[in-house]
């Protein structure tokens, strides 16, 4: 999925969910099986999710690059600040901001939002958290389904809903 963002100034760019490119191996990425995370950039503010690892790592470090301020949000904090120590020694232009979050959770997908809009009002909302779990329905753990649509579905339900009606009224999404 392709969207299109042109910014308030400079150079329109894409913004691509579900694919994503893998330049090591010159290729695109279309299944991600990790947990993802959220990321919210400022200058341009943006958030996605996936911030320490995979097609979210790849995104923040794209925007870093770009000098924008970083919102990132992962499960574990060990990982959001190792990757913010990175972002900050290659970029530092950029400035990172991070939090340690269940996006499954739909209280703490509400409460990362609100926490993100005190700092800043985002133009960017990149949903990528995702999880997949091995196995059969034969074999599958009782709350297996409800676990993946939480983190998949539900996620980017809340933190959408929460994020939107800013973006909405301040002209960066319709």
């Amino acid at each position: 999925i392709v969207k299109t963002y042109k910014p308030p100034v400079g150079d329109e760019f894409n913004i691509y969910s579900l694919d994503a490119f893998d330049q090591k191996n010159n290729s695109v990425v279309r299944h991600v099986m990790a947990w993802c995370d959220f990321v919210f950039f400022m200058q341009l503010v943006a958030v996605t999710e996936t911030a320490t690892k995979g097609i979210g790592k790849a995104i923040a470090m794209a925007f870093a690059a770009q000098g924008h301020q970083l919102f990132l949000c992962a499960r574990g904090e060990e990982g959001l600040k190792k990757l913010s120590a990175e972002i900050t020694s290659q970029y530092p232009q950029s400035k990172v901001h991070y939090k340690a979050v269940d996006l499954s959770e739909k209280e703490e997908a509400i409460e990362f939002s609100r926490w993100c809009l005190s700092y800043v009002e985002p133009d960017i909302l990149i949903n990528n958290a995702g999880v997949y779990l091995m196995g059969s329905l034969i074999d599958e753990k009782d709350g297996q389904l409800e676990s993946q649509l939480n983190t998949n579905l539900l996620s980017a339900y809340y933190v959408t809903k929460t994020l939107l009606p800013d973006m909405i009224q301040r002209g960066r999404s319709e």
